[in-house]
């Protein structure tokens, strides 16, 4: 590892020109471009006091082979290493060269993770979650730290056929049927339509859309004001690596679901989806919206339909492929030791209290203030 370089640099406007030209070059996903970190830096990472710790390994050619977007927060007197992008992240990983990524064993990787953890300031304590398996079909080396565990996964469909026909003979066919019903009912008019909204002004209604939908249903705790700062800037913002996606399905004249998503070359991302209640409930208007989304996606030679994280039943019906996602822990100093074993054993205890009712709203109320001290990530719900 002597032959590698390690640059951290803690302000993102200093690096912009060389991560600009690293993510057209280097393996990544549309939560690793310039464009995405910034925005959320500006609207939920300065607003959180996270300070960016931007890594740079190069070779002794100059030859970037690795960027890693990290940050450090200060909470509750502990220093916490995340990655940038936090939960509006599915993936978190570093831009990293495709045959440095495959060369990197495990102890290799380790190494120099010890030589970067050292050039780093000092933290207490490394939490990261959701890091890919795979970093756009690169191994992710940060999956090798010992101590990573798998946590759970994230869908997609890839790569897409060349026809709609052929994508939906391979997936369950009842949803199809029922949108077929759907065409012929409207008597050639087609009530089911799939819209793509391009206007600004408009793709923030359907935003707005998106998120009282989402309140309805999940309460005022389904998005924070920072995270909806986020997605409106994204949203206004010119992107150079990725294309907002911002769609509406309609049934007859009635919007019945939204998404909001990124498309980044030959990849689909679905970020935001929400749908109607009520009498439109018997219809799954999301998944018809799913529907409408994959043939879109089919005739515009668009190879991977993105779900990313999560296990809701529709995700397993669309897709066809799982990519396991890994979170990682370690208490650098004896502080961040002592915070993570003893969320260690809440946790243990809480899966113990999940049989005893009455104990359960105690263990919860003391397991969440050890999450605060650990940065309140609601990411944590992985390990429970």
């Amino acid at each position: 590892m002597d032959e590698l370089r390690i640059n951290v640099i803690d302000n993102l406007a200093q690096i912009e020109a060389l991560w600009r030209r690293a993510s057209r070059e280097l393996a990544g996903y549309v939560f690793q471009c310039f464009d995405w970190l910034v925005v959320w830096n500006a609207t939920v990472g300065i607003p959180e006091g996270i300070t960016p710790a931007l890594v740079q390994v190069s070779n002794t050619a100059g030859q970037t082979l690795m960027l890693i977007p990290l940050g450090i927060r200060r909470l509750h007197g502990c220093r916490v290493l995340g990655f940038l992008g936090g939960e509006e992240s599915d993936y978190k990983a570093p831009l990293i060269d495709r045959a440095f990524a495959t060369s990197c064993c495990a102890a290799a990787f380790a190494e120099l993770w010890a030589m970067i953890l050292r050039r780093l300031p000092p933290v207490d304590i490394i939490w990261f979650s959701g890091m890919p398996a795979t970093v756009a079909g690169a191994p992710n080396p940060f999956v090798t730290l010992r101590g990573a565990v798998s946590v759970g996964c994230a869908h997609a469909a890839t790569p897409l056929p060349d026809n709609f026909e052929s994508y939906r003979k391979a997936h369950k066919s009842a949803l199809f049927r029922k949108a077929a019903r759907l065409y012929r009912n409207g008597a050639g008019n087609n009530p089911v339509r799939l819209e793509r909204v391009a206007d600004p002004t408009e793709m923030l209604g359907t935003l707005d859309l998106t998120l009282a939908w989402g309140r309805r249903r999940y309460g005022n705790d389904f998005m924070s004001a920072s995270v909806e700062r986020f997605y409106r800037q994204i949203l206004r913002s010119r992107l150079d690596a990725a294309t907002p996606f911002v769609a509406r399905l309609w049934i007859e004249d009635v919007v019945v679901a939204t998404e909001v998503g990124m498309v980044q070359g030959n990849r689909f991302y679905g970020l935001l989806t929400a749908h109607e209640s009520g009498p439109w409930a018997r219809l799954s208007p999301g998944r018809l919206l799913m529907a409408e989304i994959v043939r879109w996606c089919i005739a515009e030679g668009i190879e991977t339909f993105d779900l990313a994280r999560g296990d809701e039943p529709y995700k397993k019906d669309f897709t066809d492929t799982e990519m396991s996602l890994h979170a990682y822990s370690h208490g650098p100093s004896r502080k961040g030791c002592i915070v993570l074993f003893c969320y260690a054993m809440m946790t243990r205890i809480y899966r113990q209290a999940l049989k005893n009712p009455r104990l359960r709203t105690h263990i919860v109320a003391l397991k969440d203030r050890l999450l605060a001290v650990i940065g309140g990530l609601r990411s944590a719900s992985a390990y429970r």
